[in-house]
């Protein structure tokens, strides 16, 4: 039997616009509490934002751009674990347990993101205990998140994980197209190939459609749907 996720109901945030189920998104609350304390620094494209076996120092947030967190297998073999778009924490877990990162931040393209020390996080959490209780939720909900997926990648064929990659994108990053085959191979634990012929199935169905090599537009989230949830394959 396959875990099914539990939906809250959510609304678009306030200020930013992203779906969540407070009237302001966590992020922006985030924000709008730290005011100048947020130092924004400009990254290049594959540009590293803090390594593996790092201490973190303080907090990152994604202002503007998008970052890849990207963990090592016990053979060196690169794994995406995690994805960080506008208005969004690119790190915060390491922090809260005082552990070193498991994972590198990579700014997939140019970006721009916001720093705050951990002693200034630290005295945000403890002036304000609603947003400590939120930070603790999130905290929670992307342990679950992480959970279902590795759940996932043992019951489900790498096709069905394609699909339900790209139907998650498409909800969560519904402006961003650009999805290389190799971020893809890496989130749903594959190789490039076998997501290039994964690729060329859902098109031929018509399910997606690719005006470039890494331009990856979604036509039908039913069609993803019904090949991401069929237990039997295609």
């Amino acid at each position: 039997m396959e875990t099914q996720p539990f939906h809250k109901k959510v609304e678009p945030c306030a200020v930013c616009g992203k779906m969540t189920e407070w009237n302001v998104c966590i992020v922006c609350q985030f924000i709008e509490a730290l005011g100048s304390d947020l130092i924004l620094r400009h990254y290049k494209k594959h540009q590293v934002i803090y390594e593996i076996a790092e201490f973190p120092r303080g907090a990152h947030i994604v202002y503007d751009g998008f970052v890849k967190l990207e963990a090592l297998s016990s053979k060196g073999q690169p794994y995406i674990i995690a994805f960080a778009g506008p208005r969004e924490m690119a790190s915060f877990r390491a922090l809260l347990s005082g552990e070193p990162y498991a994972a590198r931040g990579v700014c997939i393209e140019d970006s721009i993101i916001g720093y705050v020390s951990k002693d200034r996080i630290m005295r945000l959490l403890n002036e304000h205990p609603d947003l400590t209780l939120r930070t603790l939720s999130r905290a929670a909900e992307q342990i679950g998140v992480a959970r279902r997926r590795w759940l996932d990648q043992i019951d489900k064929e790498a096709l069905r994980r394609v699909a339900e990659a790209l139907l998650q994108f498409s909800e969560r990053y519904p402006s961003r197209k650009d999805w290389s085959r190799k971020a893809l191979a890496q989130w749903v634990g594959t190789t490039p190939e076998t997501v290039t012929r994964a690729l060329f199935y859902l098109e031929k169905e018509g399910f997606i459609s690719r005006v470039a090599a890494k331009t990856i537009e979604v036509l039908s989230p039913e069609g993803l749907k019904s090949i991401a949830e069929n237990p039997n394959g295609v």
